[in-house]
């Protein structure tokens, strides 16, 4: 028993909106305009090929990480970095030089080497980063993520950041050119 007619006044979310009769229907178009958000997937596993840590004293570092794995095309290799480390006279290790594959990632401030030396203490990053439409899982561990085909040792260290935009791992190994074990007791 009831009908609308072209002065019925509509209101929306507390609004009033601009309507059309058609027959016995009331249209209310574009009431708002609403943008989807694209939803991000999560990476829960990474796999990183064809890194080099075998160096041998007098070698210059290079970049040679690949992505492989189911995920390989959701993310990109953003560097490699090798750092050069000592221990001081309070045994605390610092880092006293650096390699990055990617140029533009140098600070002013940071000593950089070309060469690995005998017996110096070397330690192996990679930075990654999420394609469009991905972030890292932000509780990404050492068991999802392989480097040359293991999983990353305990000494191994992951960090998700930028809001799972980025991800940083550095392989928990010393590199230590030229240095040959004499003796095993």
């Amino acid at each position: 028993g009831y009908f609308f007619n072209s002065e019925t006044i509509v209101t929306v979310n507390g609004e009033s909106v601009k309507s059309s009769l058609s027959g016995e229907y009331l249209h209310v178009p574009a009431v708002k305009t609403i943008t989807p958000t694209k939803q991000n997937s999560t990476l829960t596993a990474i796999d990183v090929e064809n890194v080099k840590l075998d160096y041998q004293p007098g070698d210059a570092p290079q970049a040679s990480a690949k992505r492989t794995g189911t995920n390989q095309d959701k993310y990109d290799i953003l560097f490699e970095c090798w750092k050069n480390r000592e221990k001081d006279a309070d045994d605390t290790m610092h880092t006293v030089g650096y390699w990055y594959s990617d140029e533009s990632v140098y600070s002013d401030d940071d000593v950089r080497f070309n060469t690995f030396e005998k017996g110096g203490r070397y330690i192996y990053s990679v930075k990654l980063q999420a394609k469009d439409g991905y972030t890292f899982d932000r509780n990404l561990k050492n068991e999802n993520v392989t480097l040359n085909g293991a999983s990353l040792p305990s000494s191994a260290r992951v960090m998700v950041m930028d809001d799972g935009k980025t991800c940083l791992i550095r392989y928990g190994t010393e590199l230590r050119p030229g240095q040959a074990v004499e003796e095993i007791r």
